[in-house]
């Protein structure tokens, strides 16, 4: 399978809500897509984001995202990266995209000294 990773815009933001709920129900966990889109938007798009979000696409069609946050750690005096959430569409599994995904992370992990 061809595919993309990249940053999340806000154009996405309706395909991020629709992943989140195919992944708490993958969980097995409610979900409630009420008040998401303005939320995810100022988390991921303001000014000074408080979490990121990555697109795994193919051929024109999302088919997984992974998000994180940098947080800081009182006992190592030091950043460190947090991913939160990793999902993949059953059909994109398999091909690599999920290690991409973390890769990425990975790199901007390093990239802000974490």
């Amino acid at each position: 399978m061809n595919y993309i990773i990249r940053q999340a815009k806000p154009t996405d933001i309706s395909e991020i809500i629709q992943l989140c709920a195919e992944h708490a129900e993958y969980e097995k966990a409610s979900f409630s897509s009420e008040g998401k889109a303005q939320k995810l938007a100022q988390f991921f798009f303001d000014k000074n984001p408080k979490a990121y979000c990555l697109i795994a696409e193919s051929e024109n069609q999302i088919v997984g995202y992974a998000t994180y946050s940098f947080e800081f750690s009182t006992w190592d005096a030091e950043l460190y990266t947090h991913m939160d959430c990793l999902f993949l569409r059953d059909f994109a599994r398999g091909f690599g995209i999920g290690e991409a995904l973390v890769e990425q992370i990975k790199t901007a992990a390093k990239e802000n000294n974490c």
